[in-house]
């Protein structure tokens, strides 16, 4: 059904090293929610290793905080509710080798590092997989560096 794959700091099922995970962000996340506070939630989130690069761009940040903010129920329900997302069964970790088709990893070298080591799983373990590091970008790299990534994907699809 598709002849390229792309994928843009993308996370990984069956992934289970989180230990360089970044979860300060977490304790002003989990106050917010025993305030009932899902803004000050979605706000926590933006200070998070994930984000704090693309923070730096003010215009930027000013689009984040509006968009954390309009979804600001979603971080109150994971609070509530627990992680919605299931994990495939059986994980993608042990099917990597199954992808056979071109692939493009873009990941920005200011990505979480846990983002950055499933990076280079996914390239070492799919076949002629392409790596484009986006420098100074982290995890938004499609919002902090629209033109060098767009012209990444745009050459890739070529």
């Amino acid at each position: 059904m598709v002849d390229r794959l792309v994928l843009a700091g993308p996370g990984l099922s069956g992934w289970q090293d989180w230990s360089a995970e970044d979860t300060t962000w977490l304790i002003t996340a989990r106050r917010a929610a025993a305030a009932n506070d899902s803004v000050g939630m979605a706000m926590a989130w933006l200070t998070s290793d994930y984000m704090r690069p693309a923070m730096e761009q003010p215009p930027l940040a000013s689009r984040l905080r509006v968009i954390a903010s309009e979804n600001a129920s979603y971080w109150m329900g994971l609070f509530r509710h627990g992680e919605v997302e299931r994990d495939a069964d059986p994980p993608a970790l042990g099917r990597l080798a199954a992808i056979r088709l071109p692939t493009l990893l873009v990941v920005g070298d200011r990505d979480s590092p846990v983002i950055r080591r499933i990076v280079d799983t996914l390239a070492a373990r799919i076949s002629g997989a392409e790596v484009v590091r986006i420098r100074g970008a982290g995890h938004m790299v499609n919002m902090e560096r629209p033109a060098e990534f767009n012209r990444a994907i745009l050459e890739f699809l070529r």
